[in-house]
């Protein structure tokens, strides 16, 4: 199995999910998303296990039923077949769900950024980030944070990437902080609001 040259943020988050550990009751059998995810994982790389994409869609599908979010988006990717690999259809757990609230639009979100399989993607995950993140959830400001750090959907602007790591780590973010910290440290933070907060948070 091949994975298309400009699929990586998708085979970088398969790739990410190996280094997990998978939760399992004694049996081999894992049962909770987090497990089941990593084992599908396990099945759609032929990692540990022979190569089987029936049995990661079965997994797949398990951990996205049971709000995964990298498994929905995994999942979304795979039924397209934009990932090089082709599964059946089933139901797409986060696509057809309602977005009236700031915490669904904030898993929305979270959804379409880690799927990124088209092009689309990235513009509705940055649009339902800030919507999420001006009702002021920690997650979505944090991700805005990383979106203007690498320049993801929005023009690069450390200035600004700071600044939404500053606003999730007064809500006790705590990789928000550390990501504010770095910035600073780098001169990317100036400002007294930024300085007051260093002092508080970087040592």
């Amino acid at each position: 199995m091949r994975f298309h040259h400009t699929f990586r943020p998708f085979a970088l988050l398969v790739v990410m999910a190996l280094a997990a550990c998978t939760t399992d009751n004694g049996s081999g059998t894992p049962v909770d998303a987090p497990g089941k995810y990593n084992l599908a994982v396990m099945y759609l790389m032929g990692k540990g296990v022979p190569q089987d994409y029936d049995q990661a869609q079965r997994w797949m599908l398990e951990a996205a039923v049971m709000g995964h979010v990298p498994a929905s988006a995994i999942r979304s990717c795979l039924m397209t077949g934009k990932s090089g690999v082709k599964l059946g259809p089933a139901p797409r757990t986060f696509e057809d769900r309602p977005t009236d609230t700031p915490q669904l639009k904030r898993d929305a979100g979270l959804f379409y950024w880690q799927r990124s399989c088209d092009p689309a993607d990235t513009a509705k995950a940055i649009g339902l980030l800030r919507q999420s993140a001006a009702a002021g959830l920690p997650k979505a400001e944090y991700m805005l944070g990383i979106a203007y750090g690498q320049g993801r959907g929005v023009g690069k602007n450390l200035a600004q990437s700071a600044t939404w790591f500053r606003r999730a780590g007064t809500q006790n973010h705590n990789a928000a902080r550390l990501a504010f910290c770095r910035l600073h440290r780098a001169g990317h933070a100036p400002g007294p609001g930024n300085e007051l907060r260093a002092r508080e948070w970087c040592g």
